[in-house]
């Protein structure tokens, strides 16, 4: 568990995941080494062209034939394949320009903005969201002293809605607290976390 900036927002699924498995995601990150087969290839290739987005890495190239001669060179280069979008990043195994892509996607997918140093998981539910906000810095446990907290560990994050919906109240779940101004289409709410903190934040349409 620790603070970061893209939320707990992924699952780690097996190479041969199912094609009814894969189509229920909007976008795979092909990570690993992986040796696919000819079928495990063709499952990555119907959920791209059913409207996905995959994420390869250029080491990955040699698996589609198809994405690597359409691929121009240069990382985070865009290729169309039927209704989705695969999208190529590299050099080979580098991570480096795939931090500006996965915010890119995350702000496409989620209708959740988290700013500041926080652990947070979205939940989207018919009539609201909900964001949950952990701090996992500044606390410590020891077995002989006990837990210990630095308070200089304190942070302020701030969470906004950039859905379609018309945001009716925004509200701390634990202690049935309403945040923020009570205003008609709030849509941003700013609470601070000391260390080991925990916040539910629903945002009600």
């Amino acid at each position: 568990m620790v603070n970061g900036p893209y939320g707990d927002t992924c699952d780690v699924l097996l190479q041969n995941a199912s094609q009814e498995v894969l189509d229920s995601y909007p976008c795979l990150i092909l990570s690993g080494n992986p040796a696919l087969t000819n079928e495990e290839t063709s499952r990555y290739i119907s959920y791209v062209r059913q409207g996905g987005t995959l994420l390869l890495n250029t080491a990955f190239l040699p698996l589609f034939p198809a994405y690597r001669a359409a691929y121009s060179g240069i990382s985070g280069d865009r290729i169309q394949d039927g209704e989705g979008t695969v999208i190529v990043y590299g050099p080979d195994y580098s991570l480096d320009t795939l931090d500006g892509i996965l915010k890119e996607q995350l702000a496409r997918l989620l209708p959740i903005t988290v700013s500041g140093d926080a652990e947070h998981m979205v939940n989207i539910k018919d009539g609201s969201v909900i964001v949950t906000l952990i701090n996992n810095d500044g606390y410590y446990y020891h077995r002989k002293t006990g837990e210990y907290l630095d308070t200089s560990a304190t942070h302020s994050v701030t969470v906004t809605y950039h859905g379609s919906g018309s945001v009716r109240q925004i509200k701390e779940l634990w202690t049935d607290t309403q945040l923020g101004s009570c205003l008609p289409n709030q849509s941003e709410t700013t609470v601070l976390l000391k260390p080991g903190d925990v916040k539910v934040i629903e945002f009600c349409f």
